[in-house]
């Protein structure tokens, strides 16, 4: 259960800004991008979208690489991590 400081707190941050799921305060109209998740902050509340999907129909013969420092992704052959897959 919350103390009343910890919902006096939570109301006065709720006016000012949003909070994420690591509990850090982000003001109104802010952005953020943390593991390749793109975030705002509106007075709307906030909103989060993944710079790269975690469902994707593969091939068994292919394998989705991640680069996670910068939040990109390729869809490669497993015989040979160089060549990428031929979607159709």
């Amino acid at each position: 259960m919350k103390t009343l400081e910890e919902t006096q707190l939570n109301n006065s941050l709720a006016k000012t800004g949003c909070v994420d799921k690591d509990g850090k305060q982000h003001d109104f109209g802010t952005e953020w991008t943390k593991d390749c998740i793109d975030c705002s902050c509106t007075g709307q509340g906030m909103s989060c979208c993944r710079k790269i999907p975690d469902t994707v129909d593969i091939p068994a013969e292919c394998e989705l690489v991640v680069n996670k420092e910068a939040c990109t992704a390729k869809i490669v052959m497993k015989s040979d991590l160089t060549k990428e897959c031929n979607l159709v």
